[in-house]
């Protein structure tokens, strides 16, 4: 009896899950894991690289993005950390950090001279754009 009640649960919940995701879908709203990929895409990181990172494997990585494993808030914390976003760009629907965050925070963890060489490397792209104009 308890075994055929937890069946329909796990049913239930499969279900309501499934059309809730299916809402999202349609109202273009992504999910943390959806989101999680995009970010590591647009980075072009391998998912293995990332388990790395987190101290898990591959396998288990790939679940969470598949949305098959819960994304615990320990994760949240790393992922924003090694995509040079906030949590709160991982977890909520707003639009994905500008490519100028994920620069900015990167370039805050260089030395003076890497950020000279950067600085003067984007005043050498500047006046080359001027010159095309």
């Amino acid at each position: 009896m308890l075994e055929k009640l937890t069946k329909n649960v796990t049913k239930t919940n499969d279900m309501y899950y499934n059309k809730l995701a299916g809402i999202l879908r349609r109202k273009n709203m992504t999910t943390i894991n959806e989101r999680i990929k995009e970010f590591r895409n647009q980075l072009h990181l391998s998912q293995e690289y990332v388990a790395k990172f987190l101290g898990i494997n591959r396998a288990t990585y790939t679940q969470m993005e598949n949305g098959k494993r819960k994304i615990t808030a320990e994760d949240v914390l790393k992922l924003s950390e090694l995509f040079g976003v906030t949590a709160d760009a991982l977890l909520n629907e707003n639009k994905m950090s500008q490519p100028a965050t994920v620069f900015a925070r990167s370039f805050e963890k260089l030395d003076k001279n890497d950020q000279a060489e950067i600085m003067n490397l984007i005043k050498f792209k500047e006046q080359m754009k001027m010159q095309r104009s």
